[in-house]
């Protein structure tokens, strides 16, 4: 039979593996995320359905917080882990910036991050979004039920009332969680501009 054609670039690029400099993979070889998100991939077969809710939504508000900063120091969030999660280093964003088809990189598109690591120029077009369907475990066996996370960026949120730069801010993702405090009226505060509050499956973070 005739040899096999040799690998093209964008495959051996795309199978590379990280530099350490990158700081993509801990010593562990897991991804390098968020606190929150880093407990929650780790312990979750340990916590109770509640308890994986609540770490859940305290990852997405990590996440989501990460999503509105800008800059070469603290890019953003555009590149994910295999569970969709932000790599939390900059040097990691930036690395995948530059290696975009590298699988380690899941790319949440360029839209998600203000320049220079994506393309829009205001935090306000950033377009980073919570995750639906999440699984609930039992252990480490997925039990059937899942749950969906709303953010409100840019505001910080009690279970009575949320404090939001933009008076008229709107939820992102799926669900209706929010859906009360903003009828009770949003109340406008310029100092929540780095803040997100998060809610997963009727827990808020």
């Amino acid at each position: 039979p005739p040899p096999p054609p040799p690998s093209s670039p964008l495959t051996s690029q795309s199978l590379e593996q990280p530099p350490s400099d990158a700081n993509i993979l801990g010593s562990d070889g897991k991804s390098l995320l968020n606190i929150r998100c880093a407990d929650w991939r780790n312990q979750r077969g340990s916590f109770a359905p509640g308890k994986q809710k609540e770490y859940y939504a305290k990852c997405m508000s990590q996440d989501c917080v990460q999503s509105l900063e800008s800059g070469q120091e603290t890019p953003g969030c555009r590149f994910l882990d295999a569970n969709g999660f932000c790599y939390a280093y900059s040097s990691a964003q930036m690395w995948c910036s530059k290696n975009v088809g590298n699988s380690y990189c899941n790319d949440g598109g360029e839209n998600w991050a203000q320049k220079p690591l994506g393309s829009v120029d205001s935090v306000a077009e950033t377009n980073w979004t919570p995750h639906s369907n999440v699984k609930v475990y039992d252990g480490d066996t997925p039990t059937g039920e899942t749950y969906n996370c709303q953010c409100m960026k840019r505001c910080s949120c009690t279970s009575s009332k949320c404090y939001c730069v933009d008076p008229n801010q709107a939820p992102v993702g799926k669900g209706s969680e929010y859906d009360k405090l903003i009828a009770k009226k949003i109340a406008e505060d310029s100092e929540k501009g780095s803040f997100c509050s998060c809610s997963c499956g009727g827990t808020l973070s």
